[in-house]
């Protein structure tokens, strides 16, 4: 259900984050999948959701075995990014990158990057080995896949991700390039979905969209363990999002020290059962305070780590693009991430952390008994 949904928001990334809704996004939706590739279902031990879509195209030319996907980022970063409506090319090329054990989501927006820098003429024919780059061509997009994981002449340049493709071609080209802390973005577009936005900026590893989950709130209307219930326009920023965005982030990150799935949040109307479960498997009485006290801890320790490597609030950003650019047509019509200093001041406030540099004030560092990085790190 999720292509329609976010398709039908506005917040569906297609053309290299040109544009907000993708028309063949029908074609790509996971009922047309149900009807067509999906084979069986599947999940971990004892799941009650089985997430995991395993699917099979039998004939034509897109031909692949049993594979496990595409799912929703897939779909979105494989196809709509890149303009490809055919399911059964994005069922391959999520094959491909399944059996090279490349990331289908940096894959697909490192694809649509490198078609807008050759409509541009930052790429010709010379770079490419006399590839024509072109958006919806769905047999250019299987080739490029593989010929990415193989570093195989354009799909060798195109293997370095958007962040180093911008830099090695310059000319402005860091505007298109859709990735935060090099990390490429996944299927939800930060315009129309503030929330989700300043999310990916502040996310230590880079833009994704589950270090706090903001497309389930936000985009999907749905609670977190409770989380974030209630009316919200996703296109407007405040501080009560921003401050939503580290809460989600403390907790998202306690799940995956604890090695629980986030999906149980859709499940769970709060947060209490997680942390009586845990305090069984560990063996200490934990309660809910400190479950987003442990979560706060882990996520100001990766923070430490950034700033060690050199990252300041500079690299808190989203692409130019998304920050200049007005969606051009649909429910978020207009909108731009021209807010996202505001947001980002008011993120900070929730975290204690200074706001000129990002970095975590020393205070707080101590009350997280992390007084020994505080040191290392001179705050």
């Amino acid at each position: 259900m999720a292509v329609d949904i976010i398709n039908a928001i506005g917040a569906y990334p297609a053309r290299n984050w040109q544009k907000t809704q993708f028309e063949g996004a029908a074609k790509l939706s996971g009922f047309t999948l149900a009807k067509t590739y999906l084979k069986s279902i599947k999940g971990c031990y004892s799941c009650p959701i089985q997430c995991s879509r395993v699917t099979e195209v039998k004939e034509g030319k897109f031909v692949h075995e049993e594979v496990e996907g595409p799912e929703y980022e897939t779909i979105n970063t494989l196809g709509a990014v890149c303009e490809v409506d055919e399911l059964a090319a994005v069922c391959k090329a999520n094959e491909l990158c399944q059996k090279m054990g490349i990331d289908t989501i940096s894959s697909g927006v490192s694809i649509g990057f490198a078609i807008e820098a050759y409509e541009r003429g930052l790429l010709t024919k010379d770079d490419t080995g006399g590839i024509e780059l072109k958006f919806g061509d769905p047999d250019l997009l299987v080739k490029l896949v593989e010929m990415i994981g193989k570093r195989e002449g354009i799909g060798d340049f195109i293997a370095e991700g958007t962040k180093r493709m911008a830099e090695k071609l310059g000319n402005n080209a860091s505007y298109f390039a859709i990735n935060s802390k090099g990390l490429e973005f996944p299927g939800y577009e930060t315009r129309g979905l503030k929330a989700t936005g300043l999310s990916y900026a502040t996310a230590n590893r880079g833009g994704d969209h589950i270090s706090a989950y903001l497309p389930a709130p936000e985009g999907y209307g749905l609670a977190l363990f409770g989380i974030g219930v209630g009316p919200t326009d996703p296109a407007k920023p405040s501080r009560e999002k921003a401050h939503l965005v580290a809460t989600l982030e403390n907790l998202m990150e306690f799940m995956e020290c604890a090695i629980f799935c986030k999906f149980l949040g859709f499940g769970l109307a709060t947060v209490e059962p997680v942390a009586k479960m845990a305090s069984k498997c560990i063996g200490i009485e934990m309660s809910v305070d400190e479950l987003f006290l442990y979560g706060e801890r882990v996520w100001n320790l990766e923070r430490c780590f950034n700033i060690r490597e050199g990252l300041t609030r500079k690299d808190d950003s989203l692409p130019e693009r998304c920050i200049k650019e007005p969606v051009p047509s649909g429910p978020a019509k207009g909108e731009t991430n021209e807010t996202h200093d505001q947001m980002l001041d008011w993120y900070y406030e929730k975290r204690g952390w200074d706001l000129q540099t990002g970095y975590p004030k020393r205070e707080k560092l101590i009350a997280l008994d992390l007084k020994e990085f505080a040191d290392d790190l001179n705050l």
